[in-house]
């Protein structure tokens, strides 16, 4: 069954970022039998700063992954129950729609 990852880009005023690029690393692991990790779809935000990606049928639930947004990196993060992530960018909208 494909999973959904619901992802939330905000500035450190708890502002949402629209159209930030957002990409998903799934970490290798052994525990999961993946000798190299992969990349899911980019997906920009929406005007509420969720972008949103769903995995293949046979995606492992026990998995880490990283979060990139422009140039900033998160995680990695268990995937955990509900798949939903919220970080926040040290620049404003325009520096991280400008680093794309």
């Amino acid at each position: 069954m494909s999973r959904e990852i619901k992802v939330r880009v905000l500035t450190t005023e708890k502002k949402p970022v629209e159209g930030a690029r957002v990409k998903i690393h799934v970490v290798p692991g052994e525990l999961l039998g993946m000798e190299e990790g992969g990349w899911l779809e980019p997906e920009t935000t929406d005007d509420d700063g969720y972008a949103d990606f769903e995995t293949s049928e046979d995606y492992p639930d026990n998995h880490e992954l990283t979060i990139y947004v422009g140039d900033e990196e998160f995680g990695p993060f268990e995937f955990g129950e509900d798949g939903h992530f919220t970080v926040t960018i040290e620049g404003s909208e325009e520096d991280v729609n400008h680093s794309r």
